[in-house]
């Protein structure tokens, strides 16, 4: 939505009456999630790597995965709770642990490599900015 209406300013406020954001994720340079800060560090490398393997969808939803996972993180609770601390910002000492296997079942899910690299790339850049393909891609889509 933020992009959209940055973009087409005239379409959207001929389509949309309200836009209501609670805690959007537009600026992700304050993260605490060390995945991301080292995903940021590599970007590049992880995008062009994603390219020549032909590999465009990361974490596929998978109902054997979130079931074993499920199970596995009611026998090993503080490992889980390891996992996502180190994967999502939400701390377990706040969050009540119950609700976490949600979570972690859900988390990262249907996630493609673009959209990691996009937020790697809002973490290095420290702004909301489009996806950045490289200079001349750059051109050739955005002019």
């Amino acid at each position: 939505m933020f992009a959209g209406a940055s973009l087409k300013p005239d379409y959207f406020k001929s389509k949309i009456n309200l836009f209501v954001a609670l805690a959007p994720a537009t600026y992700l340079s304050h993260t605490s999630a060390q995945p991301l800060q080292e995903a940021a560090k590599h970007w590049r490398l992880i995008r062009d790597a994603s390219l020549k393997l032909g590999i465009y969808n990361l974490f596929l939803p998978n109902w054997w995965e979130n079931t074993a996972i499920e199970g596995i993180c009611s026998i090993m609770k503080s490992t889980c709770k390891g996992v996502l601390d180190s994967i999502t910002t939400t701390t377990t000492e706040v969050d009540e642990f119950s609700t976490k296997n949600l979570v972690i079942q859900n988390v990262p899910s249907g996630a493609g490599y673009g959209s990691l690299v996009h937020y790697a790339q809002l973490i290095e850049n420290a702004k909301f900015s489009r996806y950045n393909h490289g200079p001349e891609k750059n051109m050739e889509k955005y002019g």
